[in-house]
């Protein structure tokens, strides 16, 4: 468990915190940057090792990043947006979208047409997890109430 989930959940973490860096955030809200991209890539990994359901995986992955960015948003007073689009970087399938293109220069098709057909499977289950959050009225996120 500690190669498969511990190990690449801190790499997230760091490489969460350094996209954030690249986009001007804040200097005080870059650990809850980092701390959003690692719980994506845990909650990810936890269903990639336990379930095989990567897809299904990538939407509670997503759901679990998106309510921590709400409520980050709540508490801290900051745009949830910030918290959100570094939290969700980990789980972009980028892998498959570079060999989609490479197999499209290749001219390879079938291939192409695989892993087209990947990156849209990931990249609605990322706006599926995030739709199921973003419904939820802002003050359900206002679980512990905020310090004046």
């Amino acid at each position: 468990m500690l190669q498969e989930v511990i190990l690449p959940s801190v790499a997230a973490f760091i490489g969460t915190a350094g996209f954030a860096v690249m986009f001007n955030t804040p200097r005080r809200e870059l650990l809850y940057c980092g701390f959003c991209g690692m719980l994506g890539w845990f909650v990810f990994a936890l269903f990639r090792l336990y379930w095989q359901q990567p897809v299904v995986g990538t939407v509670v992955a997503t759901a679990a990043v998106t309510a921590a960015a709400r409520f980050l948003s709540y508490h801290r007073q900051m745009p949830s947006t910030l918290y959100h689009i570094s939290g969700i970087l980990p789980l972009v399938p980028g892998v498959a979208v570079y060999n989609t293109m490479s197999a499209l220069l290749e001219n390879d098709l079938i291939g192409a047409f695989s892993y087209g057909m990947a990156v849209l499977k990931y990249a609605g289950a990322i706006s599926i997890g995030s739709i199921f959050v973003l419904i939820l009225p802002y003050s359900a996120f206002e679980i512990i109430k905020r310090r004046a």
